[in-house]
């Protein structure tokens, strides 16, 4: 769905729903056994982007 908001609007999320859709095809949508394992998997992602 394309934005519907207007330029600059705070409401605007394009961008950020475009960076979790570039991390999920990145890293994948697998589960991970703990919270500690999915932020270091997120945190590595960010950090060689």
């Amino acid at each position: 769905m394309p934005s519907i908001s207007k330029v600059g609007s705070a409401l605007d999320n394009a961008i950020s729903e475009s960076f979790v859709s570039t991390l999920k095809s990145e890293i994948g949508v697998s589960r991970y056994p703990n919270h500690q394992a999915a932020r270091a998997s997120v945190f590595e992602f960010i950090e060689l982007f």
